[in-house]
């Protein structure tokens, strides 16, 4: 079998069952882009900038990290307090804080028992102003499902 180099770590192919789970493991992390440049003969080293797009463009990407991101321009919260102003259950907004804070969105401080989430940079929070308020041109060619009517 032919050998792969994945960073710096040589490794055989993966047959398509692991290599798919591989993929969907990765896909949070943006490392996905890495392996796929990699293999295709690119370099294992990213662009910064990319890589931070890439790793918005995760966040970004599912409608209750938005929502997440978007009452967090209030100020911190806890997830409980997301959960009952966002009207969805507690682990299913931790697991979106978890991703979050793996893509190095938001970060958390203990305060007792409980975490408080914050955006990790002021510069996300102005960011996140700016497309919130940005008018777009209508849609041509990348509509995006209606979320509600389960297209």
């Amino acid at each position: 079998m032919d050998s792969m180099v994945i960073g710096h770590v040589h490794r055989k192919p993966l047959d398509i069952v692991q290599r798919t789970l591989n993929y969907q493991s990765m896909a949070r992390t943006g490392a996905v882009k890495m392996r796929h440049s990699v293999a295709h003969g690119g370099s294992a080293v990213e662009d910064p900038e990319l890589s931070a797009l890439a790793r918005v463009g995760t966040a970004l990407a599912d409608d209750t990290r938005r929502r997440i991101l978007v009452s967090l321009l209030d100020g911190p919260a806890y997830p409980s307090d997301l959960a009952d102003r966002l009207g969805a259950s507690r682990p299913n907004i931790s697991n979106h804080l978890a991703c979050l804070r793996g893509c190095g969105l938001v970060t958390s401080s203990t305060q007792g028992r409980r975490h408080l989430y914050e955006l990790s940079d002021p510069r996300l929070r102005h960011a996140l102003t700016d497309l919130c308020s940005m008018v777009l041109a209508p849609p041509s060619g990348c509509e995006v499902a209606d979320e509600d009517s389960g297209d």
